[in-house]
């Protein structure tokens, strides 16, 4: 078991399309000390990705190849590609004294839970589901059969909030992003 006493593991959870990489991304950019876990994936890279700085894109083989290494903290099957989280992901951001972010569903964060002494579980929701429809088919990276598949986890993982400590609704963007900087404050003052 991974105990680590110096940074904090910050979870942010929510279905597919809720808007996760805009919040994050606007919490990057306004906040030091915080850096985001880069997820690994046997799915193919969309227009724009870059591997190592959106995903480790790698084969389902060498994703396996590493499960057997025990080198993720939590792995699982999502739509049938394969997603984890590395621990050097976390242990070199940690070890640094800052927080990490983990873009992970409901089924990884609760492998996590056990793993951290200082963990704070965050599920980004968003405000209706038809808003949630409107924002994946916006997206138009999906199929419709892939859209229906997305939309079935996504009704799952909202019946899985109330396991998380902070729910944040997405409606406004800054607003969310106002909430969550206000939730890594408490993290912070925690520790000071």
């Amino acid at each position: 078991m991974l105990k680590l006493n110096c940074g904090a593991v910050i979870i942010i959870s929510g279905p597919s399309g809720v808007g996760k990489g805009t919040l994050i991304s606007q919490l990057l950019e306004r906040r030091s000390g915080l850096k985001l876990a880069v997820s690994a994936t046997t799915r193919f890279p969309r227009l724009g990705e870059v591997s190592g700085v959106d995903y480790y894109f790698m084969s389902r083989e060498e994703f396996m190849v590493r499960v057997e290494r025990s080198e993720f903290v939590e792995w699982c099957e999502v739509h049938g590609n394969l997603y984890g989280t590395l621990k050097q992901e976390i242990d070199k951001t940690v070890l640094a004294g800052d927080n990490v972010l983990l873009e992970i569903d409901t089924q990884g964060a609760k492998k996590v839970l056990s793993q951290f002494d200082r963990l704070v579980r965050i599920f980004i929701a968003p405000p209706s589901e038809l808003a949630l429809l409107n924002r994946l088919r916006q997206r138009d990276t999906e199929d419709e059969t892939t859209l229906a598949r997305r939309l079935e986890t996504a009704s799952q993982e909202l019946k899985e909030q109330h396991l998380y400590d902070y729910i944040v609704v997405n409606e406004v963007i800054e607003d969310a992003v106002q909430e969550l900087m206000s939730i890594i404050d408490t993290v912070d003052e925690k520790e000071s």
